[in-house]
């Protein structure tokens, strides 16, 4: 599920904080050596989705927690442009390549971020050699594929618990994420919240004046990346807002440069 939202109007208050997880600067860093986690993903830089966001932030701040972290990703094999998604490329290898790639990173542990080609082969890789590794369930593919016309939820559904119930555990955003995935049959569910930097730079209407007006909206990813630009310059026409931002977890960006291609006015950003 992909969130946006527009942030907009002639006044603005400050941001209020997320109910998520919040990163806390200035940890001290453990004397003994870190710990080795491996991530292996399909979705990385240069990229720009909620998944490589969320890696990002987690490669970023682990150190200070006392983890390394390793990201194997696609760029490291042969790549191919995915179906019906062309600009996003993945790897074309065999679960005995990332098998060796395993070997040679060491890691302590290994998190499978993905369900995509590079995941599917690090699940074998894993299974075949003993290795337990985690998972984590970021993306809604079963109604992403039906609303495409690719493949039934159901028969999607089937496949990922295949896929994460093999797992010591799946990672879920959320509590209601959790309750619907178990009911579905998924399996050791842990919680991993996001949250957001308490040092990422405020949108300019927030830090100019004392209101701001938000419109949110949810939409999958297929029905979203065309109706979303046309959503969000309808709300900001009928409110008046001349100003706004894009606030967003992943689609901010796509949606900031589809209204600059349709020559809305330039005081606006992705945040």
């Amino acid at each position: 599920m992909n969130v946006f939202a527009v942030v907009g109007g002639d006044q603005a208050s400050p941001l209020v904080q997320s109910r998520g997880v919040h990163i806390r600067p200035g940890m001290t860093v453990p004397a003994f050596p870190l710990t080795r986690i491996l991530i292996i993903t399909d979705a990385w830089l240069p990229q720009v989705n909620g998944v490589v966001r969320s890696i990002e932030a987690l490669v970023r701040e682990a150190p200070a927690l006392g983890v390394e972290i390793e990201v194997l990703a696609a760029d490291g094999f042969r790549t191919v442009p995915l179906p019906t998604y062309p600009q996003v490329r993945v790897a074309v290898t065999r679960p005995g390549a990332v098998r060796r790639r395993i070997e040679e990173l060491k890691p302590d542990f290994i998190h499978i971020a993905t369900e995509g080609p590079l995941g599917l082969c690090a699940w074998f890789a894993c299974r075949r050699a003993g290795r337990s590794f985690t998972t984590c369930y970021h993306t809604r593919f079963p109604e992403y594929l039906a609303a495409r016309r690719v493949a039934p939820s159901r028969f999607v559904y089937a496949l990922l618990r295949r896929f994460h119930n093999a797992g010591s555990g799946m990672m879920v955003s959320t509590e209601t994420l959790g309750r619907e995935l178990d009911t579905r049959g998924f399996v050791r569910l842990m919680r991993w919240s996001h949250g957001v930097s308490l040092r990422a730079p405020q949108p300019p209407q927030a830090r100019a004046s004392s209101r701001y007006g938000i419109y949110a909206q949810g939409c999958a990813a297929a029905i979203g990346g065309s109706v979303a630009p046309i959503s969000a310059r309808m709300v900001a026409d009928h409110l008046g807002w001349r100003k706004f931002s894009i606030v967003g977890h992943s689609m901010s960006t796509w949606v900031a440069t589809q209204l600059a291609q349709h020559h809305r006015p330039r005081d606006r950003e992705g945040v």
